[in-house]
């Protein structure tokens, strides 16, 4: 698409797959903007094998192929709204500021943790991942028994970790529930850094011995 504005050049969306493979095999599947002849890349929590994909679109063969065709469809209309809308206001814009209005217009460091749990859940369901969706929803009701709802990103430290940890074994919790749940909220925190809304610098993971 070009754009009206003296101060656009062309700019183009594309949904892409990703050549890195993922730790299960399958290669990441993103939303790649153009503008000005520089490309970013907004992983969408989707992957697939290489021959599962082709023309922007899921192939037949992949699972639940219908559903996430228009999951992407609906990812280009809000990316082609953004533009327009910037469009409209006569407003250059960065690669980064049509991140931020494409992840919601802030950092997820700022942001409430149970709503980024509510959004992979819903990813996870959309996309027939149902067993992972309640593995992340018995994470959340465990978290938040422990923290109230104003938990940020930032506040999950090694310190809070531990707390955390400590709180499930007095509760009764066995290992095998604890590592599950620890597992799924550093799956989180992964989620969050390749979405390009966490600092590496704030993963606390490396220092606590449950996972």
């Amino acid at each position: 698409m070009r754009v009206g504005s003296k101060s656009y050049n062309m700019i183009s969306i594309k949904i892409v797959q990703r050549q890195k493979p993922l730790g299960d095999g399958t290669l990441p599947i993103a939303l790649r903007i153009t503008k000005n002849r520089k490309s970013k890349f907004l992983s969408l929590g989707l992957s697939c094998k290489a021959s599962e994909f082709e023309n922007q679109e899921f192939k037949t063969k992949s699972p639940n192929y219908r559903k996430k065709n228009q999951l992407l469809a609906k990812v280009k209309d809000r990316a082609y709204t953004i533009i327009n809308d910037f469009q409209l206001k006569e407003e250059d814009f960065t690669l980064k500021d049509f991140e931020e209005k494409f992840r919601g217009g802030k950092k997820l460091t700022d942001q409430l943790v149970h709503q980024f749990f509510d959004k992979i859940i819903d990813e996870n369901e959309r996309t027939g991942k149902v067993g992972n969706a309640r593995v992340y929803k018995e994470t959340r009701i465990s978290l938040f028994s422990f923290a109230d709802n104003s938990l940020t990103f930032k506040t999950i430290t090694p310190a809070f970790l531990n707390e955390y940890e400590m709180y499930m074994r007095i509760r009764g919790n066995q290992d095998g529930g604890i590592s599950i749940k620890m597992r799924t909220l550093k799956a989180l925190f992964n989620k969050a850094i390749r979405r390009g809304l966490v600092s590496r610098d704030l993963y606390p993971f490396s220092w606590t011995s449950s996972v």
